[in-house]
């Protein structure tokens, strides 16, 4: 019997959806300091969604690697696999209460370097990047215990005109 309930519970952890992994890392009630939102606006489900959390420093911010998608400054990073249906909600937990900058890149090709042509990024507020690329002062959130969700609105490239949220296109 005992064996049959170590079982179930082994079984019961691999049906977890990406989602509520994500919802999991290091995000229950007992830590307040923590992004909340939801990522919204994508082109299709298909690849991998990154969340990176950087300080708020031009230092860190966007450097290392160019040939990886993933930059070795951020302070906490997380890949999620986009739910089949359903919202796409992302909890992240930060070091501490404080500013921070948050970015989120969409995968759709599986290849380590940022495709423009392919991939998509969200910002935290209502910025429309169009053909710049995303500037430090366009990316800080206040991570506090209020915990206020954000929404994440995802955008793809739009011919000439640059970077667009899908509503846009």
């Amino acid at each position: 019997m005992h064996r049959t309930l170590l079982g179930l519970t082994a079984l019961a952890g691999l049906l977890v959806s990406p989602a509520a992994l994500a919802q999991a890392d290091g995000c229950g009630p007992s830590n307040p300091n923590a992004v909340r939102g939801e990522i919204v606006g994508l082109k299709d489900r298909t690849g991998r969604l990154l969340v990176e959390l950087f300080a708020p420093t031009d230092d860190g911010f966007l450097k290392g690697d160019t040939r990886s998608q993933e930059h070795p400054s951020a302070l906490r990073r997380l890949w999620i696999t986009p739910p089949a249906t359903g919202p796409v909600t992302v909890c992240l937990a930060a070091p501490s209460a404080g500013r921070y900058a948050l970015l989120v890149t969409h995968d759709r090709d599986g290849t380590p370097k940022f495709s423009v042509g392919k991939d998509g990024l969200a910002l935290p507020g209502t910025t429309r990047l169009g053909r710049h690329r995303p500037q430090l002062v366009e990316t800080l959130i206040n991570v506090d215990a209020a915990g206020r969700p954000l929404t994440l609105r995802m955008q793809y490239l739009k011919g000439l005109a640059g970077f667009a949220p899908a509503s846009d296109q």
